[in-house]
């Protein structure tokens, strides 16, 4: 493990333990900080997609301010690569977000 990985994994360990959360959920709500530029703590578990209907697809933030809005949709993995089956997939997930009206997805969580 290079530093970079070290460094990463020390902040996944801590993230961990101060939330009480295992590693790859501790790696998501770090990674999805970063992408937000905001604390851990401000992670909202109703942005989480969980579960087998997920696309692909671990949190969706929505950030609306002056008549704008911000649309954050995140996936990440804990692991070592990345396979292309699941780029495959992750996009196919945007694509069912993007192409459903609705009514089709508000259920989607």
């Amino acid at each position: 493990m290079n530093l970079r990985q070290q460094i990463i994994q020390d902040h996944i360990d801590k993230t961990a333990i101060k939330l009480g959360v295992s590693s790859d959920k501790a790696f998501q709500i770090f990674g999805h900080s970063i992408f937000v530029d905001k604390s851990i703590h401000s992670f909202n578990s109703n942005d989480d997609v969980d579960g087998g209907q997920d696309k692909q697809i671990d949190t969706i933030t929505i950030e609306d301010a002056n008549d704008e809005a911000t649309v954050y949709i995140t996936q990440v993995k804990n692991e070592d690569s990345f396979s292309s089956n699941r780029i495959i997939h992750i996009r196919n997930g945007l694509q069912w977000l993007f192409e459903k009206s609705s009514k089709e997805y508000r259920d989607f969580n």
